[in-house]
């Protein structure tokens, strides 16, 4: 601040909310669409305060579901560039995404088999 002044300060906070406004925006139109659903099945009532509160965690552990095998990938494939030598054969985002997959998959494959407590996934 003491170099740049507001500019400086407040010129840092584009790649930051850049970097998270599309997870808010997921955040909230999955809580609007779990309260359109909670208002289909209840119409006559209002939400209460409890109601609201897991509604909203429900929409935002949705959101991490999907957000961070996304990030994930973005993350890889940016380490992966190398512009001083590219390897025209390697496709990161592709790679990343078949990886993730496979764990995921190999994951609940083996949730199936053993005790996962909470867990456990039924075929």
């Amino acid at each position: 601040m003491k170099d740049k002044g507001l500019i400086g300060f407040y010129g840092e906070w584009w790649p930051g909310i850049a970097g998270k406004i599309h997870s808010y925006g997921l955040t909230w139109t999955l809580f609007e669409q779990i309260k359109r659903i909670r208002s289909s099945l209840y119409p006559n009532t209002a939400a209460t305060d409890v109601q609201n509160s897991i509604m909203g965690c429900l929409a935002s552990a949705t959101t991490v579901c999907i957000m961070i095998p996304m990030d994930t990938v973005k993350t890889f494939s940016l380490a992966a560039y190398n512009p001083i030598r590219p390897n025209n054969n390697y496709n990161p985002i592709k790679h990343q995404s078949i990886k993730i997959s496979k764990t995921i998959l190999s994951r609940s494959r083996s949730c199936r088999s053993s005790s996962c407590g909470a867990y456990t996934m039924e075929p």
